[in-house]
């Protein structure tokens, strides 16, 4: 018999939905409703005495999120008290006008205000050296977050939802991730659920 998940394409997506990719062109995901998730590290420094601090960026997800609820660190929340005085963290939402990160501007020479990630949600992560904080290393770090706003066409808001129609409607007429699909094309009323 094989393993568990082994013949199982879902929860191998689900596994991998919480790991991080190093890349500097890999897509990203649109996420939709409330959803822990992984992302890609598209930017890894160090700076300090002994090279002491390590900047991490990862990017989460395509267009705006409505926000970050919690940030881990190998599944332990990034509040915890092991992380006090050794993990910062930075979380930005993706907003089309969205500004670099002033933390990691006035860190690094190499990161300046032009490095906006503007329609990314990304986490920058500064890390001191600690051994007992990091055992194993660089951490995985992964973030619950509530995903893209969605148009209403029943009360004319756009706001985060985890409603199933209007998340598809704002897949079928997005122009940037979705299908593009001119709104005079929607029937509106057909959304009303």
């Amino acid at each position: 018999l094989p393993e568990p998940d082994e013949q199982d394409p879902i929860a191998e997506q689900q596994r991998s939905a919480l790991i991080n990719k190093a890349s500097n062109n890999a897509s990203l995901p649109v996420v939709y409703g409330y959803r822990k998730i992984g992302g890609t590290r598209v930017f890894v420094e160090v700076s300090g005495t002994d090279n002491e601090y390590l900047h991490v960026i990862i990017a989460m997800s395509e267009g705006e999120i409505n926000s970050f609820e919690n940030v881990y660190l190998n599944d332990i929340i990034s509040t915890d008290s092991r992380f006090n005085g050794v993990v910062n963290v930075y979380t930005h939402t993706g907003a089309d006008n969205q500004t670099a990160d002033s933390n990691l501007v006035a860190s690094l020479p190499n990161w300046t205000s032009n490095h906006r990630l503007r329609g990314t949600s990304y986490v920058y992560v500064k890390l001191k050296f600690d051994v007992d904080a990091f055992p194993q290393g660089l951490p995985t770090i992964t973030a619950d977050l509530k995903g893209t706003k969605v148009f209403d066409p029943r009360n004319n808001a756009t706001a985060w939802s985890d409603n199933p129609a209007l998340c598809l409607r704002n897949y079928l007429t997005n122009t940037r991730y979705g299908r593009g699909i001119a709104t005079s094309l929607i029937d509106d009323t057909s959304f009303n659920v």
